[in-house]
């Protein structure tokens, strides 16, 4: 995880790599195109390259930003999770 300043308006971004199975990550990723949003104190970006997925987390201070990395983090957690409780 890297903690970096990037955008004017939302100083705090924190970006998150995960990296795996391709087929994993990308149903991961398709569960949670959904609540992919733009809000008054957030912008979300979420890219899948490959077997890398990229999520990217940018707010106006540091708890709307830990917030939001958690409520993302739990997410992919259980997207990861049942895929992999249906493969076994």
């Amino acid at each position: 995880m890297d903690l970096v300043i990037s955008h004017p308006d939302r100083p705090y971004t924190l970006e998150i790599q995960l990296q795996g199975d391709p087929v994993a990550l990308g149903t991961a990723f398709r569960s949670l195109q959904p609540e992919i949003t733009t809000a008054d104190r957030t912008l979300i970006e979420l890219n899948l390259t490959g077997d890398r997925l990229l999520l990217t987390i940018s707010a106006t201070d540091p708890i709307v930003l830990r917030a939001a990395m958690n409520s993302y983090m739990r997410w992919l957690d259980e997207a990861l999770d049942v895929v992999n409780r249906v493969r076994t």
